[in-house]
């Protein structure tokens, strides 16, 4: 799971692509974070 800007960094890829990729990873693992939580609260019910 690439968390620095320095992991979306490859030859053809501008900061600003990196930029984007990163911000669209840390979307993603916000929702399965939301996604989970909300699961486990049913689940303990």
């Amino acid at each position: 799971m690439p968390t620095k800007l320095g992991d979306r960094m490859q030859p053809g890829i501008t900061e600003e692509t990196a930029m984007f990729l990163l911000e669209n990873d840390i979307e993603d693992c916000e929702r399965q974070l939301k996604n989970n939580l909300g699961f486990m609260m049913r689940f303990r019910m």
